[in-house]
């Protein structure tokens, strides 16, 4: 036993339980489908007109 605490580098690793698991995989479906939503937000918003005056005057 010793040997192979070694070999890991003794690190104890944690078991999840099954039910954890499925919590996380909710939790990332939630986080990532509000990260999509506010990315869609954010690529739908109209550029206002004073940033198009600017940017046209760089040309």
């Amino acid at each position: 036993m010793a040997s192979m605490d070694k070999q890991a580098g003794n690190k104890k690793t944690k078991t999840v339980a099954p039910d954890r698991l499925r919590q996380r995989t909710a939790d990332d479906q939630n986080v990532g489908t509000a990260l999509r939503a506010a990315y869609q937000q954010a690529v739908d918003e109209k550029v206002p007109s004073e940033m198009l005056d600017l940017l046209s005057k760089l040309n």
